[in-house]
């Protein structure tokens, strides 16, 4: 029973800091190669047979996690370890992100803890959609080799390390539509529209006082009681 209680307590915990966060890209990340020089494991009858426990992904350094993984496979008497994981994360808006892992050596009865390395910061900001690239972190003897790359960018968002909008969306958030009119309107940097000439309104459909005719609203006439008024086209009358 107190067994059961304990392992429905650890899978609520991870649940809840598994949160979704704010994320304007998606990223893979691949935790391809670890060497370590340690050589005095099982009394330096052979090389240490390296896994990873708590592989973790976070937004920040003491942020929400995006990706946990308990425990990896291990390799047997070697100094280099692949441990096989990739991860595919919602990136949060900022596009950094930060690993840690601890590394053991397995043994018979008790595995012995190397060494733990954490906050190592990676970040995505500078990548293309679809390249490869690699980055390598140092923690005394130990040394990781990651794998990353961007695989998509949330709707609305492109470009190096999703930093632009896509055609004709504005914004913060890349969610504010706006499409030139020629003749009618430009939109600024927020999306909002800016009527060309002397035109007004929501859609910059109108025509400002004295101004006409409709959709040109290049001709100005003012007119004067008993004396003239103005046509459609604004020519006096």
């Amino acid at each position: 029973m107190g067994r059961k209680f304990l392992l429905l307590a650890a899978a609520l915990i991870l649940r809840l800091d598994l949160e979704t966060v704010d994320c304007a890209a998606r990223g893979e990340i691949k935790f391809y190669k670890y060497y370590d020089s340690y050589d005095d494991c099982d009394r330096r009858w052979s090389y240490c047979d390296f896994f990873f426990r708590s592989v973790k992904i976070k937004e920040s350094s003491d942020g929400n996690v995006l990706f946990h993984r308990g425990s990896t496979s291990y390799t047997q008497d070697s100094q280099t370890y692949y441990p096989s994981v990739t991860a595919t994360v919602d990136l949060p808006s900022n596009l950094n992100v930060y690993l840690s892992m601890e590394v053991w050596d397995k043994d018979v009865k008790y595995d012995d803890h190397i060494r733990t390395m954490s906050n190592m910061a990676l970040t995505f900001e500078n990548t293309i959609i679809g390249h490869s690239y690699s980055t390598t972190y140092r923690s005394g003897g130990g040394r990781l080799t990651v794998y990353y790359r961007l695989l998509s960018c949330n709707p609305g968002f492109t470009g190096t390390g999703c930093a632009d909008c896509i055609l004709n969306y504005y914004g913060s958030q890349c969610s504010t539509y706006c499409k030139p009119v020629s003749g009618s309107y430009t939109c600024d940097s927020n999306g909002r529209k800016t009527c060309v000439g002397k035109k007004v309104g929501s859609d910059c459909q109108d025509c400002q006082s004295n101004y006409y005719p409709d959709g040109q609203c290049d001709t100005f006439c003012d007119p004067q009681p008993g004396i003239y008024t103005c046509s459609s086209l604004g020519l006096r009358v």
